[in-house]
């Protein structure tokens, strides 16, 4: 109760109404760690909460039938239904702008509205927080897509991959190689087509923005200023928005996004007018040597790269640097890890 009056009144603070599911919600937090942190105390007191009422049968039937979600949710951004009214519309106009016939549309959209995705009322549909931002924003509707396109898919197929290919290091022994009937790794798999490489690029930016993953915390817990003068080189950097960010809050810093040249194509157009001679591109596989433009660099950062490869292609990656270190460059390396035992709240 302490938390989520202390969420309420921070809330205000900011000027933000309180949690809702229409459409006029916040769509995020602001960058308060104050706030995030609060609001991260309450979700874990929830789930603490719900795996006790539910008890171990509950749980864990619960954790299984999460498919069910994601099914609705990819039938959602395949036939574009969120974006396919604006306000209001009956089942029958969105079935027809859709392509999906009526009953099994009526089935997904119910199922959504289990999870506040669309609201009903009197056979009219209208939008929640949630579907109005599959609906307009881009950026979210490629993160959903991506999840429920490529990621779901490989997810299913993992057990099968570590039993055919027990104990392998190598990044085309997967359960995407499987589910997706390749015998190439992920990204060049995904390199073959332009729209989802694009789709990729546009999720990971979104997935930048959301708690835990925000750019202002690699921005608070690294001393970019202390660098002064100086060259950052994010591999793997995408579409550049770590890079935008670093640019527009270290003005003494020039960054060079690195990526695979299908992924890099795109950057340029991302970039903010003023921050175009500071926010560069280079196409380059960070598998090789990097090019001759990053080799006087003061800091190569490596975020949320290592988690996608085994210990022998992450020591590869890292190996691959060597010769275009100068004396005194750093290798700063942020990504996703497993806490300490008993770090997680107390039913962990």
């Amino acid at each position: 109760m302490a938390s989520t009056a202390k969420f309420e009144v921070l809330l205000t603070l900011h000027n933000l109404p309180p949690p809702s599911f229409e459409p006029s919600t916040f769509a995020k937090l602001p960058p308060s760690e104050e706030l995030q942190q609060t609001q991260t105390t309450i979700l874990e007191a929830i789930s603490e909460l719900q795996a006790l009422v539910l008890g171990p049968i509950g749980m864990l039937r619960s954790n299984a039938l999460m498919y069910i979600d994601l099914i609705s949710l990819q039938a959602v951004c395949h036939f574009k239904i969120a974006e396919s009214f604006a306000e209001e519309a009956s089942y029958t106009q969105i079935s027809d702008k859709c392509g999906l016939d009526e009953p099994t549309l009526r089935r997904i959209m119910r199922q959504c509205m289990t999870n506040y995705i669309f609201k009903e009322h009197d056979n009219m549909i209208t939008h929640t927080a949630a579907s109005k931002l599959l609906s307009e924003n881009p950026m979210m509707r490629a993160w959903a897509a991506m999840i429920c396109e490529e990621s779901w898919p490989a997810a299913a197929r993992t057990v099968d991959a570590l039993e055919r290919w027990p104990k392998s290091q190598e990044p085309e022994h997967t359960g995407f190689a499987l589910a997706k009937n390749t015998s190439v790794p992920f990204f060049v798999e995904l390199g073959k087509s332009a729209t989802r490489a694009k789709r990729f690029a546009d999720a990971m930016s979104m997935f930048e923005s959301g708690h835990g993953s925000a750019i202002s915390a690699l921005l608070k817990h690294y001393p970019w200023g202390a660098i002064g003068k100086g060259t950052v080189v994010d591999v793997g950097g995408s579409h550049g928005s770590r890079g935008i960010a670093i640019a527009e809050n270290f003005p003494s810093l020039h960054c060079i996004v690195l990526d695979l040249p299908e992924v890099v194509a795109d950057g340029p157009s991302k970039i903010p007018s003023d921050l175009k001679s500071r926010v560069t591109f280079a196409a380059h596989d960070f598998f090789t040597e990097p090019p001759e433009v990053v080799k006087a660099a003061d800091v190569f950062l490596f975020c949320r790269i290592f988690h996608n490869w085994s210990d022998k292609y992450s020591i590869k990656i890292l190996r691959s640097l060597i010769l275009a270190l100068k004396y005194g460059a750093r290798i700063l390396i942020s990504d996703i890890c497993l806490p300490e035992p008993h770090a997680l709240p107390s039913a962990l």
